[in-house]
């Protein structure tokens, strides 16, 4: 038997209330409703807190597929923090819909949505694009231009509207 869905909804308001975990909601456009995810992201305010939850402790132990998930936690973390040092009027959600494509991040500001996918890789190939693309194509009324974040040297236009740069996180 397991936890009622309102007990665990109110253990994650407490860790929002008490500044331990940001709530990140679905991005649900009116087109969409019952086709994507909409359950709210949470992120630890810290990536060690994350690491320490985890009970991973150090870089060595840290799994190869671990780091694709702390940098992609960092990269929302520092747009979430930006926007609110600067006093942006934006909002950050996530995008997943039930056929499993997914964009890490998207920043809505002026009534438009600007998608961000992150990657802990050092070359970005057209590949790794194809949920982003999918989501300018699907949102063009919405969208410009895309950005893919990634850890490699050589910043590169992946398609007409999606570009990637390079991002080093302060923990490499």
């Amino acid at each position: 038997m397991g936890v009622p869905h309102p007990t665990i909804s109110g253990y994650y308001k407490i860790l929002v209330d008490c500044l331990i975990t940001e709530e990140i909601e679905s991005l649900v456009p009116a087109s969409q409703r019952g086709k994507v995810v909409q359950s709210s992201k949470f992120l630890f305010f810290d990536t060690g807190v994350a690491n320490a939850a985890a009970e991973v402790l150090g870089p060595a132990e840290y799994p190869s597929e671990y780091w694709g998930s702390l940098f992609e936690q960092w990269v929302g973390l520092t747009i979430l923090r930006f926007i609110r040092i600067n006093g942006i009027k934006a909002n950050l959600y996530y995008w997943r819909d039930y056929n499993g494509r997914e964009v890490d991040w998207v920043m809505e500001y002026q009534d438009k949505w600007l998608p961000i996918e992150v990657k802990w890789m050092d070359m970005v190939k057209k590949s790794a694009a194809k949920h982003l693309q999918y989501f300018l194509d699907n949102f063009p009324q919405k969208t410009d231009h895309g950005y893919i974040i990634f850890t490699g040297d050589n910043p590169a236009r992946i398609t007409d509207k999606a570009v990637d740069f390079r991002l080093t996180p302060l923990f490499v």
